[in-house]
């Protein structure tokens, strides 16, 4: 494996690595093989507070093998938990935002040139099954790329078979994720019931589906150069809109699909493409809305613009609504009865009604404001701090709306509650708001 891997790159030993490395068999054997090569290489451990007792071993055994062999490490950790919560997010989700984000600081800070993770072929047929059933169309199917911009990930062409013999043959030590075995997670129960039940009746699958993942690769190329193409025939921007040419997309096949390129980084989904693919014959002046854009049929062409500021800046609202339509939507209701757990999404708000002054304002944040956020006992936050550390876009942040009472942000819109206004055994009523999307 070490010969093999030495030909892969030959100008590696120019460069410096930093290698993601969990404790894990994968993480580990790469890490191995990096030092045996001579490479120039750093560790970077992740300490997601998971699995309790078993992360923080996870995080002392890769600190000692680092230490043994005399090789820099960096440790972090997160309370993976609560960012899921404050993204509304599964927690797998916000362990890849978090650990990814951070590794990239790392190249930056300390002028490395790659990632290195330690993807495997199996990986590989497991995210390609996944993506199958997902849903995720062409792009999905062309499987982990090895090489993506900064990442390399130098073991996908290897099995977890030979993974396992190199581990074997150089008594390789390591840590046994026990979250590994449980099915709750779909890609484990993807790697633990379904793969082996498809290798009892093709035996190289894995391989097979990485071999396809390469020729599906190859072909989304070619149907990149097509969309380009027609692009650039019929799509034209002008400032702040988009116009799509229907005479033109009406010859095209599979409208649709030609939209969903087109349009889709301004919101719109595969149905609302479709949707809109059905008016192409009709009539002009049907209207779509994505989140962020509305699309007009018009006459000639299909008119994408970003959805108009409203002219609503701040609203009052009294202790007798039960809605407001501007500039959110939001519904309003009181409950009686605590609910066991309190939910945690965060597009809704349960406060302590008598904690509250009304009338309540809603307005959009603005520089100064503070609050104390939900679970920070007796510490305020400026508000445009809280927005950077949940590391929104800048139209993210300007487009936050926050719920005042007497002057103070009782809710930052859609991401969390002030502690003072919270739910307690004391609480004999319960103001429940809801942000509705339109």
């Amino acid at each position: 494996m070490l010969q093999w891997l030495k030909n892969q790159v030959p100008e590696w030993s120019s460069k410096k690595y930093l290698i993601a490395v969990s404790g894990g068999r994968d993480s580990i054997c790469l890490a191995h093989l990096f030092q045996e090569m001579n490479l120039n290489i750093e560790l970077a451990h992740v300490n997601f507070g998971l699995r309790k007792e078993e992360s923080d071993e996870d995080e002392v055994f890769v600190t000692q093998w680092a230490k043994q062999r005399q090789i820099p490490i960096h440790i972090q950790s997160f309370d993976t938990k609560g960012f899921a919560q404050e993204r509304g997010i599964s927690t797998q989700m916000a362990a890849r935002e978090l650990r990814y984000s951070w590794f990239y600081s790392l190249l930056e800070q300390h002028e490395l040139d790659y990632l290195v993770v330690g993807t495997h072929q199996g990986d590989e047929a497991e995210t390609i099954l996944l993506n199958q059933f997902r849903g995720t169309g062409l792009h999905g199917l062309h499987g982990i790329a090895s090489v993506r911009h900064k990442t390399l990930r130098p073991l996908l062409a290897l099995s977890r078979q030979e993974i396992n013999q190199y581990v074997e043959k150089n008594k390789i030590s390591y840590r046994e994720d026990s979250s590994n075995q449980s099915t709750d997670y779909q890609r484990n129960a993807i790697r633990l019931k379904v793969i082996p039940e498809i290798k009892k009746i093709y035996p190289q699958a894995e391989k097979t589906l990485t071999e396809n993942a390469q020729r599906i690769r190859q072909a989304e190329a070619i149907y990149q150069q097509e969309i380009e193409r027609q692009r650039q025939n019929l799509v034209e921007n002008e400032e702040a809109q988009t116009r799509i040419e229907i005479q033109g997309l009406r010859r095209l096949p599979a409208q649709a699909l030609y939209l969903y390129e087109f349009i889709s980084d301004m919101g719109f989904n595969h149905d609302d493409c479709q949707a809109i693919a059905e008016t192409l014959h009709g009539q002009s002046g049907k209207q779509f809305f994505s989140p962020t854009h509305r699309l007009v049929r018009d006459r000639e062409y299909l008119l994408v613009e970003p959805k108009s500021e409203s002219r609503v800046e701040e609203v009052s609202i009294s202790d007798l609504d039960t809605k407001i339509d501007q500039p959110i939507y939001l519904s309003i209701s009181r409950e009686t009865s605590t609910p066991d757990p309190i939910p945690t999404s965060t597009r809704q708000a349960w406060l302590d009604l008598d904690q509250l002054k009304f009338p309540l304002t809603l307005r959009k944040w603005q520089p100064g404001d503070t609050f104390q956020p939900l679970g920070m006992k007796g510490q305020k936050k400026k508000i445009s701090d809280f927005l950077t550390d949940l590391k929104l876009s800048l139209p993210e942040k300007e487009n936050t709306f926050v719920l005042l009472s007497g002057g103070n942000v009782v809710w930052v819109v859609g991401h969390r509650i002030s502690h003072r206004y919270r739910l307690t055994k004391a609480t004999k009523t319960i103001y429940l708001v809801e942000w509705h999307e339109r």
